[in-house]
């Protein structure tokens, strides 16, 4: 399946008040959504064009999905959802939309995706 670079960098840890090695992953690049509708005009029937409005329809229902409460379900990828961090309160009369600090989007992989993940090898960069 894929194949993920590994890098380990020394730093400081501050919840555990240690330095220790962190691993993460290299990221290549960011494909453009270029590359990727040419890619998929490459890969199926469909002109780059076609692809393109699709694309940008698709996306326009998924932003007013999401912003509006549901969950967006894409096969064999996984599900968006629109997702909060708030502060913790200890009444209920203090707690909700005000103690909202950050709005972000959730994502839960499918199984397929999982079962991809789980195949992916790891090789690590040579430590400097």
């Amino acid at each position: 399946m894929g194949k993920i670079i590994l890098k380990s960098d020394w730093q400081k840890i501050h919840v555990k008040l240690k330095s220790a090695y962190v691993t993460r992953t290299v990221s290549y690049s960011t494909v453009s959504s270029e590359d990727l509708l040419a890619r998929a005009a490459e890969n199926s029937q469909l002109s780059k064009g076609s692809i393109r409005a699709a694309l940008l329809a698709l996306t326009q229902e998924m932003r007013n999905y999401l912003v509006n409460g549901h969950g967006i379900q894409v096969p064999s990828l996984g599900t968006f959802s629109f997702a909060v961090r708030a502060h913790a309160t200890d009444d209920v009369e203090t707690a909700g939309a005000p103690q909202v600090y950050r709005r972000k989007m959730g994502f839960t992989p499918s199984g397929r995706m999982k079962k991809d993940l789980a195949d992916v090898n790891f090789d690590s960069l040579p430590q400097e």
